[in-house]
C-alpha cells in the first residue's frame, strides 16, 4: 500500500502572535493620534454677560490660540483655515499666544543650527501675519504674546509688535483697547505672557470703570488669579477670560492631561470655568500642539463666542 505523505504545520508561537497583536494596536494608536493632531473643531458658545450694553449684544469673537507654526505645511494649513473662517464674518479676531512653535523636529530638518531655525520660525511668523492683513473684522484683531513667541523675538532680538502690525494686529502686552460703537465701550484688556513676559499686572487695570465689559485675554490662565489678587476692583475686573497654553494636556487619559505644562492635576484643565468673582473663562486646547505632533483624547480647538445680555441686565 502506497504510504500516505505526512507533513506539520508551522504553527506560530503564542508570544509571536501577542508580539505581532501588540505591534498592530500601537500602529492603530499612533495612526489616531495622528489623526487628532490634524483635527480641528469649531466650537460655538454663547456668554451671557451681566450688565452687556445692547450695542455688544450678539457681538462675534473669533478666538485663536496656540497656532504652533512649526514648518511650511504647517503654515499652509493654517491659512487654509483661516481662509475657511472668512464665512464666520467675526467682529472681532484675538489670538491667545505661541503663534510659532519651538518644535525641535524644526531644528533636525533644517539640518542647521538653532539660529537658522530662529531665522526660519521668523519667517513663518512674519507670513502669518502678512496673510492676516486681508482677514476682515468689524473691531479689529488682537493679541498677546506667547511663551515661545516672546522666546523668539528675543533671540532675534524682533519686536512683536511690528510683526504683527503687517497684518493689522494690535498686540495687546499689559495694555488695553477700548472698542466703541455709538460711544459705548467694551474694552479688550491683553496681558503679556505670565513665564516669559512681564508681570507689571498693577498698572494693566488703570482706567477701568465698574460698569464697563471687559474681555481679559492671556496666554496662559496661571495669571488671571493672580491679577485678580492685584485688582481693586476684583468683582468688575473681567467678563470674559480668554486664555490658552495648557493643549488641553495634549494626551488626555481619563480625565488626567498628561503635558499639560501647569500640571494634570491643577485647576488649569481645558474647557470653560468659572473665576472666583463668577466670570466665565475659557482654557482653550489651542489649535496646534507641541512636540510630538500628536494628541490623544483632545483635539485642536478655534473658538467662535457670542456675546448676549444677561437676563438681568
Amino acid at each position: 500500500m502506497p504510504k500516505t505523505g505526512q507533513h506539520s504545520a508551522r504553527r506560530r508561537s503564542p508570544g509571536r502572535i501577542a508580539a505581532g497583536l501588540l505591534l498592530a494596536l500601537i500602529a492603530l494608536i499612533l495612526v489616531v493620534m495622528m489623526i487628532s493632531a490634524n483635527t480641528v473643531r469649531l466650537l460655538t458658545t454663547e456668554v451671557a454677560v451681566s450688565g452687556l450694553d445692547e450695542a455688544w449684544d450678539g457681538l462675534k469673537i473669533l478666538y485663536v490660540s496656540d497656532l504652533h507654526i512649526g514648518s511650511a505645511g504647517h503654515l499652509r494649513r493654517v491659512e487654509a483655515l483661516f481662509d475657511s473662517l472668512r464665512a464666520v464674518r467675526p467682529d472681532v479676531l484675538i489670538l491667545g499666544g505661541d503663534v510659532v512653535s519651538s518644535d525641535p523636529i524644526g531644528l533636525l530638518s533644517s539640518r542647521g543650527s538653532s539660529a537658522d531655525n530662529n531665522q526660519r520660525q521668523s519667517a513663518l511668523m512674519a507670513q502669518f501675519f502678512d496673510d492676516l492683513s486681508d482677514f476682515a473684522t468689524t473691531y479689529g484683531k488682537y493679541a498677546v504674546p506667547g511663551d515661545q513667541d516672546n522666546a523668539l523675538c528675543a533671540n532675534l532680538d524682533l519686536d512683536l509688535d511690528d510683526v504683527a502690525d503687517t497684518g493689522g494686529v494690535m498686540l495687546l502686552r499689559n495694555s488695553q483697547v477700548i472698542l466703541a460703537n455709538d460711544n459705548r465701550r467694551l474694552i479688550v484688556l491683553g496681558l503679556d505672557d505670565w513665564l516669559t513676559g512681564s508681570q507689571s499686572l498693577g498698572t494693566v487695570t488703570e482706567g477701568l470703570k465698574a460698569n464697563d465689559t471687559v474681555i481679559v485675554v492671556s496666554h496662559s490662565p496661571e495669571a488671571i488669579p493672580q491679577l485678580m489678587a492685584v485688582s481693586s476692583q476684583n468683582a468688575a475686573l473681567g467678563d470674559l477670560f480668554l486664555t490658552g497654553h495648557t493643549l488641553g494636556g495634549q494626551f488626555d487619559l481619563f480625565g488626567h492631561e498628561l503635558l499639560n505644562p501647569l500640571g494634570p492635576y491643577s485647576e488649569y484643565k481645558s474647557g470653560w470655568h468659572l473665576t472666583a468673582q463668577g466670570a466665565p473663562m475659557l482654557i482653550s486646547q489651542g489649535l496646534n500642539c507641541n512636540w510630538p505632533p500628536l494628541r490623544l483624547g483632545t483635539t485642536g480647538q478655534v473658538h467662535l463666542i457670542t456675546l448676549v445680555r444677561a437676563e438681568d441686565s
